[in-house]
């Protein structure tokens, strides 16, 4: 049976087209007219293919297809841990039912205890789990097997506890196996900790350090950028404006040594080369130096002819001393030769026979060259030297 509204519509559009189409001529007979009067009907009517309004149970049923779209497209993303092994599955939730995506049920080999993690206690890996096993029990609780135990423990020294970390124990937490259902290869009576100790860093969570710490590390273009958003000049660095900037850094630096070579001329502070290597420098030598120089030549040429008279001396006073010897008994007429060898050997003072001091021949302006430099110990003590070498050749 139609509904009421339905119904109490389609009285409407019938009333309104008849009240449309009231009046009208020859409604059965002329075309045109009954094809006015379709169009009347039809726009009473509404579009005929118009979607009806959707339903609640259709809106329901719209809603549960979308989610069971979406649950089909998420449990693509599940995945499911995969057992250790010697780990029992039923400890383990099952991570389909956890998204509400298992069909399994009953066979699912994981629990769909939803508290089975809120009810079972993670093994402290900081803590050996035999640390006080029998602290509550007494000897009169012991058997035969565990007081032979306790006696080879106190007296044998090969199975004695360490601190040493077992390395299954190290192996099973590294690959995340250590649970409370762990058994370790050496047996229960393993004489190695099976506990971290504190502040012991895994090498799987190293290697997460490292990776983070790798991930957030800021790379030089960072760095670079980084210093540059803090400058407050936003003037890009170009060829052009590197240019002008090296520029100006020398200028500002050649600005700088010469006013501080100004400071040093002020303070007369310049060194030898930097006053040689200045603009306008003439070297000029001091009036006395070629006087010096002449001078110094002069008195080297007067030493040399007086080392050569010396030996001219020596020889003719040898020559007289021969000739003396060699002829005592000629007349004293005989010459001059007699009085000359006379002439020095008074002069000296009387040598008993010697021959005779010779005699320097030198002209007044040479002797004042020689010995009237008071000035000059050396040259004194030199002339000294030469004069009593003479007089020690001139003895012999």
């Amino acid at each position: 049976m139609p509904p009421k509204k339905a119904a109490a519509a389609q009285a409407e559009k019938k009333k309104a087209v008849e009240d449309k189409t009231f009046g009208l001529k020859n409604k059965s007979k002329s075309a045109k007219v009954q094809k006015y009067v379709q169009q009347v009907q039809k726009s009473a009517q509404g579009p005929v293919n118009a979607r009806a309004e959707p339903t609640r149970k259709d809106k329901k049923r719209a809603e549960e297809e979308r989610a069971k779209e979406l649950a089909e497209l998420f449990a693509l993303t599940i995945k499911q841990p995969k057992v250790p092994p010697g780990v029992d599955p039923k400890t383990m939730v099952c991570e389909y039912f956890r998204h509400g995506q298992c069909t399994k049920g009953f066979k699912c080999k994981f629990s769909h205890d939803l508290a089975l993690e809120r009810k079972t206690a993670k093994a402290d890996l900081f803590q050996d789990r035999r640390d006080g096993e029998g602290e509550d029990e007494g000897m009169e609780d012991w058997d035969q097997e565990m007081l032979e135990k306790a006696i080879a423990q106190k007296h044998g020294n090969d199975n004695q506890p360490t601190q040493i970390i077992c390395k299954f124990f190290l192996e099973a937490v590294e690959k995340k196996q250590y649970g409370w259902f762990w058994q370790c290869p050496n047996g229960k009576d393993c004489k190695y900790r099976h506990a971290l100790p504190p502040g012991y860093v895994l090498k799987s969570q190293m290697k997460e350090l490292l990776e983070l710490e790798a991930a957030n590390r800021v790379t030089v273009e960072e760095e670079i950028e980084e210093e540059r958003a803090k400058v407050d000049a936003k003037t890009p660095v170009t060829e052009e404006s590197f240019a002008l900037w090296v520029k100006a850094k020398q200028a500002a630096k050649a600005a700088r040594e010469e006013e501080g070579e100004e400071e040093r001329k002020k303070k007369g502070g310049l060194t030898g080369r930097e006053i040689f290597l200045e603009e306008g420098f003439v070297a000029e030598d001091d009036l006395g130096a070629s006087d010096a120089i002449v001078r110094e030549g002069d008195e080297e040429g007067a030493i040399r002819r007086m080392e050569q008279q010396a030996n001219d001396s020596l020889r003719e006073a040898q020559a007289v001393s021969r000739a003396a010897g060699a002829a005592p008994s000629q007349p004293s007429s005989s010459g001059g030769a007699a009085g000359a060898g006379k002439q020095p050997g008074s002069s000296s003072g009387g040598g008993g026979g010697g021959a005779p001091a010779p005699k320097l021949d030198l002209s007044a302006q040479e002797a004042d060259e020689l010995f009237g430099d008071d000035d000059d110990d050396d040259e004194d003590e030199l002339l000294q030297e030469l004069e009593q070498d003479l007089q020690k050749k001139a003895a012999l």
